[in-house]
């Protein structure tokens, strides 16, 4: 039988997954940031699910407490989530500096051949 903080984040978890699904429908949310949420979303629900899964992790670890180990797993999937949108935000500069220099070339060319 599932305990209340278990029900609890097993609810939370399915009303976040819910919450991805719909939001990225009707933004038309980007599918590889979708996948991100929902891949989120799934191992909340698993590891509510699944609570000794969480000491097998800390076990594994060699963290003391459980709730540690669930902070530290978080926190690393934080990082890789915001080293990966870095990335992204690092691809995106440079393509729009790219279709900046495009567009001013386009210009100058436009305005040399009305002159």
């Amino acid at each position: 039988m599932l305990s209340t903080m278990q029900t609890s984040l097993l609810m939370g978890s399915v009303i976040t997954l819910i919450f991805v699904l719909v939001v990225a429908k009707r933004t038309r949310m980007n599918i590889h940031y979708t996948i991100i949420w929902i891949v989120w979303a799934l191992i909340i629900i698993i590891l509510s699910l699944f609570p000794k899964l969480i000491d097998w992790i800390a076990r594994v670890l060699s963290i003391a407490t459980p709730v540690n180990a669930v902070f530290l797993v978080f926190i690393f999937l934080v990082y890789l989530i915001s080293f990966y949108l870095f990335v992204r935000v690092s691809q995106q500069n440079e393509k729009i500096r790219t279709l900046t220099y495009e567009i001013a070339e386009l210009k100058r060319r436009l305005q040399d051949h009305h002159d």
